[in-house]
């Protein structure tokens, strides 16, 4: 499901950020001023920075400061001063936007996370996220008394695929043993590429 979300419009992304954005600030307006909604604001900035990016996401910012001020004149905010509510928008929109640049590069980071884990030909674990999830396993195992198996695959004369037909084909190969045993898996078990034709 996150993939289909993956893939949705940016004009898609602003428009339900922007319905979001309204509906908060009805609710804003209608409690007054005793309840605060400031953190509710970020639920639009965050699904559309994620989802569409930095651009959109400082639209949504943009558009959740103005609801913001708007419901702070419609509930009857007072202030001493009336140069205050504009210095609080301001300071607003600036975390705002300061969460909508942070927001990309905390996803950059997930992406590159998940790429050191993940075998870029198969899409299944690599060495060391196995080993991760080996050790967890264990550490289940030893607590609740329980056995793991670990099934070690090494397929024979995989080279000589490779010398023969070349190492497009040994990629084939390769990939069509993992959907194999993938489909063979139950859901709480795990198939991971030591490296070339080894597997566990």
């Amino acid at each position: 499901m996150l993939k289909q979300l993956e893939k949705s419009s940016s004009l898609f992304w602003i428009l339900t950020g922007l319905a979001f954005i309204v509906c908060i600030g009805v609710a804003d307006i209608l409690t007054g001023t005793e309840l605060a909604f400031s953190v509710f604001y970020l639920i639009p900035i965050v699904l559309v920075t994620w989802f569409s990016g930095r651009n959109p996401g400082l639209i949504i910012s943009a558009a959740c400061a103005a609801m913001w001020f708007i419901a702070d004149n419609l509930a009857g905010q007072s202030y001493s001063l009336p140069l205050i509510r504009y210095w609080n928008t301001i300071v607003r929109l600036g975390f705002f936007v300061l969460v909508t640049l942070l927001l990309p590069a905390l996803k950059a980071l997930e992406s590159e996370k998940n790429l050191a884990r993940t075998d870029y030909l198969t899409g299944i674990p690599n060495r060391r996220h196995f080993f991760e999830l080996a050790q967890t396993e264990l550490d289940r195992s030893q607590r609740y008394n329980h056995p793991i198996t670990i099934a070690y695959i090494d397929l024979d004369s995989f080279k000589a695929v490779n010398d023969q037909w070349g190492h497009k084909t040994g990629d084939k190969l390769l990939c069509a043993v993992v959907d194999r045993v993938k489909s063979q898996l139950r859901s709480t078990d795990v198939i991971a590429r030591l490296g070339g034709d080894e597997f566990l």
